[in-house]
């Protein structure tokens, strides 16, 4: 897990490269809550792997898994939701490579606007598509 701000950026431009060489995914979930990224943080602390990377960005708490389809990011974030007893409203937002972007800016603004798009739904609202 990171604490160093900027440094997702570094760790997702290296499972880029990788994930291209190797014909792999990369996702990136990202988690909004009405009681603020750093509660997020919190609850997600105790889930994630041993290999994702976690950093805030702004308002949301950003989990970089590396060697993740949409599908194992969806089965994450239902992990999550069930540490956190569905006490918590958090929103989540999946971006994968290649099939949704292939560029880093492309991805975290992608990730953004579901994200925004999720913050706009129902109680552990989860979108992964435009």
């Amino acid at each position: 897990m990171l604490e160093e701000p900027g440094s997702l950026r570094k760790f997702l431009e290296y499972e880029l490269a990788a994930a291209e060489r190797y014909r792999r995914f990369v996702s990136i979930v990202m988690v909004g809550s009405r009681q603020g990224a750093e509660k997020a943080r919190q609850v997600l602390k105790g889930t994630l792997r041993s290999s994702d990377v976690m950093e805030q960005i702004g308002d949301a708490a950003v989990v970089l898994m590396g060697e993740t389809d949409s599908e194992g990011a969806l089965c994450a974030i239902e992990r999550y939701k069930d540490r956190c007893g569905r006490r918590h409203d958090m929103r989540f937002s999946i971006v994968t490579f290649p099939t949704d972007e292939a560029e880093p800016d492309a991805l975290f603004s992608t990730g953004n606007r579901r994200l925004e798009q999720a913050m706009a739904g129902d109680f552990g609202a989860v979108v992964a598509t435009d």
